[in-house]
């Protein structure tokens, strides 16, 4: 990994995964396909920063690394998911090595997500997000809304849901981050 890594993909990483995990009638992909190169790169810094504000198991592999990943557990073993993740067509080798095929394929949905908070406004999906971020209820049309405030400041909140299904193995709940 390069000291200047920022994301745990790069662009045509991106391009090559998406599609793989979510279903081609799936309006983030629609999304992505749209966006262009740079608006993808900056989705990917801001989803691996999402990705990054969680706490997992074991410690950063080198302490100066600027990712969560990769990681090792108490006897130094890399932290892997026993599954290595095919390279997709067209891409010849990982842009950031030794990182958990679900770490990869979260930090793809995470970048979809990211790029759809851009879109143009559409109330449902509005409500949805905020639901997700900690809402509660909301009347009156819209003018009265209640929320959470802890839940919504949870971290965990901002992941979408399809990426949380491939986090929850490697996160640490109630303990340190290290």
């Amino acid at each position: 990994m390069t000291a200047l890594a920022r994301s745990y993909l790069n662009v045509a990483e991106l391009d090559a995964l998406a599609p793989l995990w979510l279903t081609s009638i799936d309006e983030r992909i629609s999304v992505l396909n749209a966006a262009s190169d740079a608006d993808k790169a900056v989705a990917l810094r801001e989803a691996t920063a999402d990705i990054d504000a969680l706490a997992y198991v074991g410690r950063r592999v080198d302490a100066d690394q600027p990712l969560q990943f990769p990681r090792s557990d108490d006897a130094g073993n890399l932290i892997a998911d026993g599954v290595e993740l095919e390279l997709p067509d067209g891409i010849a080798a990982w842009s950031v090595a030794s990182i958990p095929a679900d770490i990869r394929i979260a930090t793809a949905i995470q970048a979809c997500r990211v790029l759809m908070r851009g879109r143009a406004f559409d109330p449902a999906r509005m409500q949805a997000d905020q639901l997700a971020a900690g809402m509660t209820s909301m009347g009156g049309g819209g003018s009265t809304v209640t929320g959470d405030p802890h839940r919504a400041g949870r971290a965990w909140s901002r992941i979408d849901p399809n990426a949380q299904t491939y986090l929850r193995r490697l996160r640490r709940v109630g303990a340190e981050v290290v």
